[in-house]
């Protein structure tokens, strides 16, 4: 009986060059399985009979890993990319890079491997980035502009209130000079009368 991936286990051991090579292989042959993703003609229960089947295969290679489960079959990249690591710092050597290379090279269904998705991304992305650098520009000159024109629009309005203040002043003085006229009008007028 298979284990269950949540049941702790001891850890496996990494792939062989024979078993990631049969590995790459059968993902070439089986591009709806490289592609993980399901449709109507190609099942949940499609794809687990796949793996089922390698599983079978690679676990028969004499000196290589093996996975009671066939799920632990899928994450053979993770497996495979934390094996490889070196300890000297130089990094894996040229032949696990041109595995490597292979592995990541077979296309999906789609057509496109998946460097050539990432990349596909990363352009969608800097896209984006421009598209909102872009926004931001121009919502920061539209602000800007708006800015400009408020401080226009205070000063004229500081201006037209200094205006308004020095024609109160004027109007002041024009209605003390119409009262002193009044009063003196009122003054001949007292005058003549008594006459």
């Amino acid at each position: 009986m298979p284990k269950s991936l949540s049941t702790p286990s001891k850890r496996s051991a990494p792939t062989n060059g024979i078993q990631k090579n049969m590995l790459i292989e059968y993902m070439e042959q089986n591009p709806k399985l490289r592609a993980g993703t399901f449709s109507p003609d190609f099942t949940f229960k499609n794809a687990q009979t796949l793996w089922e089947i390698i599983t079978i295969k690679l676990n028969a290679v004499p000196g290589g890993a093996k996975k009671d489960d066939w799920r632990m079959w899928r994450k053979i990249e993770i497996i495979e990319e934390k094996a490889q690591k070196s300890p000297t710092l130089l990094g894996p050597d040229a032949e696990v890079v041109a595995d490597d290379h292979k592995f990541y090279s077979i296309p999906a269904p789609g057509g496109k491997t998946k460097r050539q998705r990432f990349q596909t991304s990363l352009e969608l992305s800097k896209q984006m980035v421009n598209q909102v650098e872009y926004q931001n520009n121009f919502t920061n000159e539209y602000y800007i502009k708006k800015m400009e024109y408020l401080e226009h629009k205070i000063k004229h309005e500081d201006k037209m209130l200094e205006v308004a203040k020095e024609n109160l002043e004027i109007s002041k003085e024009n209605l003390k000079i119409m009262k002193e006229n009044l009063r003196v009008n009122s003054s001949i007028l007292n005058i003549l009368a008594k006459k």
